[in-house]
C-alpha cells in the first residue's frame, strides 16, 4: 500500500502550548481538511465500504467494468482516487490510469489521454487517434497491451461530455469488453442519478456494467471524517458541536470538511484547546464566504427579489424538506419547514409562486419539477446548494 503518512504524524503536542504549537495545530488542521479537494490519500477516506467492495469486484473480475454515479460533492472522484490504495500489495499486475473528462472532449480525445505513453506499431497512440473516425480502433489498440497486466481506466467526470456520440461510442467499447472479456477494465465515474443520465438511452450500457451509486455520507461517515483528524490536531470538538457540524453538512463530506475546519480554526485563533458554541457559529459566518462562488452567486439567484421577501424562507424551506432517495420533495413537504420558518401557518397558495419561480431561467433554475399538476415533485438540480442554504438560513437567524 502506498505510504501517505502526514509530515506531522510524528509530533507530539504538549500539554501546554506556546506559539509554535499553535502555529503547527493551524497548519495540520489546513492540511487534513480540504473542503475543495478530493480525498487523494487512503488513510483520509472514510466510509463507503460497500462502495469500495464493490469496485474491488470489478477490478478482480475480468469483463467487469463499472459506472459509479451520484449526486455532486458526494465524494464520487474520491473514491476513484483511492482505489488503488485499496489493493493488497501483493497484487502487483494491475495498473491504473485515471483521467478527468472536460466538455470539449471527443470519443478519441479521452482515449487520446489515457493511452498518452502507449504506442501501437511503433506509432504514439495519441498521434495515432489525432485523425482518426472509426470507433473499432480504438478496441484494437487496447487488445494489443500487455497481456500480463490488468488495466484499469478510470474516467472522471464523465457528466461534462456533452456530445451523444462520444457517450455512444464508450459505452459500445464498454460492451466490446464486457461481451469479448479482455485485460481491459473501464470504470466511468459522474454526476447523475442513474446510468441513462450519464450514457443517454443506450440499449444495453446498464446491463454490461456494475452500476454503483454513491449516496450521501451517513452521519457515522461524516462523523468519521472529523474524529479521525481532530486527534492528530489537539483541539476537541466537543460531542453536540460535532453533531451540529453533522446537521449542517447534510451528507456532503465538502461541507463537513469546511465548517469542521473553521470551527477548528477561530477555536484556535481563540487559543482554546475545545471547540464550542461561538467557534460553530463563526465557522458557519465564515463558511458561507468560503463556499463556491457559483453556489453563493446561484443562492443570489433564486432569492433576489425587490418586492416579496420570503423567497429566501421558501428556499430554506426546500432544503430542509423530506426528501426521497433520489432528492425529490413534494410542496406538503415543503410546508413544514416554512411554517416553522416563519413562526406561523401557511398553504399551499401561499408559496406556490415561489416554487414555480425556483424552477424558472430567471432564478437558475435551482429546482427542477418533474410529475404532473398537484403532483409535481421538486429536486435541487445542484444538490450542494443544500447545506450552503442552511448554513446561511443559520447565518441569518431564520433556524
Amino acid at each position: 500500500m502506498t505510504n501517505t503518512r502526514s509530515l506531522f504524524d510524528e509530533v507530539e503536542l504538549p500539554e501546554t502550548w506556546g506559539k509554535q504549537d499553535w502555529n503547527l495545530a493551524y497548519a495540520k488542521t489546513k492540511q487534513l481538511f480540504e473542503p475543495k479537494s478530493p480525498v487523494d490519500q487512503d488513510r483520509l477516506f472514510v466510509g463507503r465500504l460497500d462502495q469500495v467492495a464493490d469496485l474491488l469486484d470489478v477490478i478482480y473480475e475480468k469483463g467487469a467494468h463499472a459506472i459509479v454515479h451520484g449526486e455532486r460533492g458526494v465524494g464520487k472522484s474520491s473514491l476513484a482516487n483511492i482505489l488503488r490504495d485499496r489493493v493488497p500489495e501483493q497484487v502487483t499486475n494491475l495498473k491504473f490510469i485515471k483521467e478527468n473528462c472536460r466538455p470539449e472532449d471527443s470519443f478519441f480525445d479521452l482515449w487520446s489521454k489515457v493511452l498518452f505513453d502507449f504506442e501501437y506499431e511503433g506509432t504514439p497512440v495519441s498521434d495515432l487517434l489525432k485523425s482518426e473516425t472509426r470507433h473499432f480502433i480504438v478496441p484494437k489498440v487496447l487488445e494489443t497491451l500487455d497481456r500480463s497486466k490488468q488495466y484499469i481506466f478510470i474516467f472522471d467526470e464523465f457528466d461534462r461530455i456533452s456530445d451523444q456520440a462520444t457517450k455512444n461510442a464508450m459505452a459500445d467499447t464498454i460492451k466490446h469488453f464486457s461481451d469479448y472479456p479482455a485485460n481491459i477494465t473501464v470504470i466511468v465515474v459522474g454526476v447523475g442519478f442513474s446510468v441513462t443520465e450519464l450514457f443517454g438511452a443506450h440499449p444495453s450500457i446498464g446491463r454490461c456494467c456494475q452500476q454503483i451509486q454513491m449516496p450521501r455520507m451517513s452521519d457515522a461517515e461524516i462523523d468519521e471524517i472529523i474524529t479521525d483528524r481532530t486527534p492528530e490536531i489537539g483541539v476537541s470538538i466537543p460531542d453536540d458541536r460535532r453533531m451540529e457540524i453533522i446537521d449542517l453538512s447534510q451528507g456532503f463530506p465538502g461541507f463537513a470538511h469546511l465548517i469542521a475546519r473553521e470551527t477548528l480554526l477561530n477555536a484556535i485563533s481563540r487559543k482554546n484547546r475545545s471547540c464550542d458554541e461561538l467557534d460553530v457559529s463563526a465557522a458557519v459566518r465564515e463558511g458561507t464566504k468560503k463556499a463556491q462562488e457559483s453556489l453563493q452567486q446561484a443562492y443570489k439567484d433564486a432569492t433576489y427579489s425587490a418586492k416579496d421577501n420570503i423567497y429566501p424562507q421558501v428556499l430554506l424551506a426546500c432544503a430542509l424538506a423530506h426528501r426521497d432517495q433520489m432528492g425529490l420533495f413534494s410542496a406538503s413537504d415543503v410546508k413544514g419547514p416554512l411554517c416553522d420558518i416563519l413562526e406561523r401557518p401557511v398553504e399551499f397558495g401561499h408559496f406556490a409562486r415561489h416554487l414555480a419561480a425556483f424552477c424558472d431561467d430567471s432564478r437558475g433554475p435551482v429546482l427542477r419539477k418533474t410529475g404532473k399538476p398537484k403532483r409535481y415533485q421538486y429536486q435541487f438540480i445542484e444538490a450542494p446548494i443544500r447545506p450552503y442554504i442552511v448554513m446561511v438560513g443559520k447565518r441569518d437567524g431564520l433556524i
